[in-house]
């Protein structure tokens, strides 16, 4: 009897039995916790040339080469190890008597198990009989658009000579935040120059073309608490050709390493010294690079000697096929000649348009105006009422009257225009329609006691880019001491309004000059974006003084 109630109870028992897998428990979400340190996080007098920090757990170091902070900066890096649960820092030089250093780890360390960072840890020690716990905060903006930036250096140093910035690391530095806040610690008592740097190339030294920023003189601590900094690119101190593009054999375009202001003179010498005037040149809009055509090829290569203002010279060679080559080139159709439009195929363009562009691959040497067919909703339009006209070496405008909210089609036949080597274009179609006059929006801006100085006026799109634009001069203000002006024809959008306290009178924004102690343009941004509705009248206005 006592046997059947045993196998019934293990009969029991095998039927309840369940397989659950195993579990680690719950995942692990803290981060290493620093439970000694040799010396103690805030020593004094330290005489020492290496610091141990032991963690609760195993920990790894990650980028620790750029997440470290060490103020005042170092000559050397020192060794920093992590093995098990310690970590150590070596110094490999003599540290400063009676010194404050703070060691800013940022988010390089880690547990090995999940990657928990432990988020701004430091330590500090002295080198002397006291810790130095002064501190000072501040922001760094763009300043052309006016953003906080982050990631942005800002450094202090002891000898205030302007040259500092450009030949010694700083003497204290930190980083700014997502945010574009910074907090330098652990300062003793002085004076400093403060500057905040991009530091494209790691050098921890200013290099042009790099973001910068500056205060002129001096700070002061204690004393100044909260500084702001504004950032600008500084244009280069020589102006040089970058690099050159010879893709088709009648055109160049030779690009500078920045805008410039003026441009003297272009010559183009062929290879036994003597000048040629068989070449066009015209700069760009933007004035960062120059576009050359060749009228004839009569070398295998040529000079282009570029002077540019206060006689700065630079050259670049252009080398050319053979007219043998070139006629190989054209049997095989591996240099056609191309008509592109500027705008977008199938686009809708606003009807207020001027003309319709066309650009070449070469220059062009005759057009066909009977090969052109233009219609309108359908209907083919008579010759009169369209102009076509060449306005440069490379381009074509079509000119018409246009319609609002029609669609139109531009037809160019087959050698509609030819270059000197008689290549003609194949037959294209453009198509294109018009906006009307309510799919647009008006702005009434009014600037209420503006400063007696000039202004631009953008309209910045949600990308950030510039749409419209318009410049009140000062000398046209109103009885009223204000600003008015309308912006007709906008696309619906919201919009951010910018100004530029435009100081130089050049009708654009001008970066700073450290050098020169000039400091960048300043700009002015309206708290809320603007809304355009379509076939509204907005009006805006803008207390300058508030």
């Amino acid at each position: 009897m006592k046997q059947l109630i045993a196998g019934i109870l293990l009969l029991f028992l095998a039927s309840c039995a369940q397989v659950v897998p195993l579990t680690g428990g719950a995942t692990d979400a803290t981060p290493p916790i620093a439970k000694e340190e040799l010396p103690v996080n805030g020593s004094v007098n330290f005489n020492g040339n290496k610091i141990t920090i032991t963690f609760n757990e195993y920990i790894q170091l990650k980028d620790v080469f750029n997440q470290l902070i060490i103020t005042p900066q170092l000559k050397e890096q020192p060794d920093v190890n992590a093995d098990g649960k310690t970590l150590s820092i070596k110094f490999n030089e003599q540290l400063k008597e009676n010194t404050t250093y703070i060691l800013f780890f940022g988010n390089s360390i880690t547990d090995i198990t999940e990657g928990n960072v432990l988020k701004d840890y430091s330590f500090s020690f002295s080198t002397g009989p006291i810790i130095d716990t002064l501190q000072l905060s501040g922001t760094v903006t763009d300043a052309y658009s006016g953003k906080m930036i982050k990631d942005s250096w800002v450094m202090l140093y002891e000898n205030n000579t302007d040259s500092i910035v450009f030949r010694s690391k700083p003497d204290y530095l930190t980083r700014t935040n997502d945010l574009g806040f910074y907090t330098l610690k652990g300062l003793k008592p002085g004076n400093y120059k403060i500057v905040s740097l991009s530091d494209n190339n790691k050098n921890l030294l200013y290099d042009n073309g790099e973001l910068f920023g500056y205060l002129p003189g001096t700070i002061s601590v204690p004393g100044d608490s909260a500084i702001a900094l504004t950032m600008f690119k500084e244009k280069p101190s020589k102006v040089f050709i970058s690099k050159t593009d010879h893709l088709v054999p009648e055109k160049a375009t030779v690009v500078f390493n920045t805008p410039i202001n003026q441009l003297n003179k272009v010559t183009a010498v062929l290879q036994d010294g003597t000048t040629t005037g068989n070449y066009i040149y015209k700069l760009n809009r933007s004035k960062d690079s120059l576009r050359i055509y060749f009228t004839k090829l009569e070398a295998d290569s040529i000079y282009i000697k570029v002077n540019f203002n206060n006689n700065n010279l630079d050259s670049t060679l252009i080398t050319f096929l053979s007219m043998e080559q070139l006629k190989k080139q054209f049997e095989r159709k591996r240099l056609p000649f191309e008509l592109t439009s500027v705008h977008n195929p199938g686009a809708t363009l606003p009807y207020s348009l001027k003309q319709y562009k066309l650009v070449s691959t070469f220059l062009v040497n005759d057009i066909d105006k009977n090969k052109l067919i233009l219609t309108e909703n359908g209907t083919t339009l008579g010759s009169p009422d369209v102009s076509v006209v060449q306005s440069a070496e490379d381009s074509i405008d079509i000119f018409y009257k246009w319609k609002s909210a029609s669609n139109y089609e531009i037809v160019l036949l087959k050698d509609f225009a030819k270059d000197k080597f008689e290549r003609g274009n194949d037959s294209i179609v453009f198509k294109f329609k018009t906006t009307e006059k309510s799919d647009y929006g008006t702005l009434n801006l009014i600037l209420l006691n503006p400063e007696k100085i000039n202004y631009v006026v953008q309209l910045l799109n949600p990308s950030n880019k510039v749409i419209y634009e318009k410049y009140a001069d000062a000398s046209a203000l109103s009885d009223k001491n204000a600003f008015e002006m309308k912006f007709f024809d906008v696309i619906p959008d919201t919009y951010t309004i910018r100004l530029v306290l435009d100081t130089n009178n050049d009708k654009a924004f001008t970066a700073g000059d450290y050098l020169n102690k000039i400091q960048p343009e300043k700009i002015m941004m309206y708290a809320q974006p603007i809304k355009i509705i379509s076939d509204w009248d907005i009006e805006q206005k803008w207390e300058l003084g508030q």
